[in-house]
């Protein structure tokens, strides 16, 4: 499996996660020209900005790891053109980080890492 289909699996496997714990899916792989984001979802009055970080090992880090100051800003920005067009400046948000790992047998382990970062 290429990293493209290793993030899409990884990504619906979030999905599924998230919609059986209760949220709400607004919108999957929101692009802006300041980033992306993976998901955005609504639980109760919480607005939820997730980034999805699939890995096949943890040669190179953990998913969590790999969401830096950089990628946060990025998605900080983005987040807040999504909260802008949709004039929601008065709800509550937080950034979350899913982590999707492969056991040795093959099977996804998932890590749901909420308020992961935040401003």
């Amino acid at each position: 499996m290429n990293g493209v289909d290793q993030g899409r699996r990884g990504e619906d496997l979030a999905v599924v996660f998230l919609l059986e714990n209760g949220y709400r899916i607004l919108e999957r792989n929101w692009r802006q020209k300041t980033g992306e984001v993976d998901i955005i979802a609504k639980r109760g009055r919480v607005l939820v900005f997730c980034e999805v970080k699939s890995r096949s090992s943890r040669f190179f880090g953990s998913g969590a790891e790999a969401v830096g100051r950089r990628k946060q800003e990025h998605i900080i920005r983005t987040a807040l053109l999504y909260i802008q067009k949709f004039r929601l400046t008065d709800v509550p948000c937080r950034f979350d980080i899913i982590e999707i790992m492969s056991d040795d047998k093959g099977q996804a382990l998932l890590n749901h890492i909420e308020n992961a970062f935040g401003q």
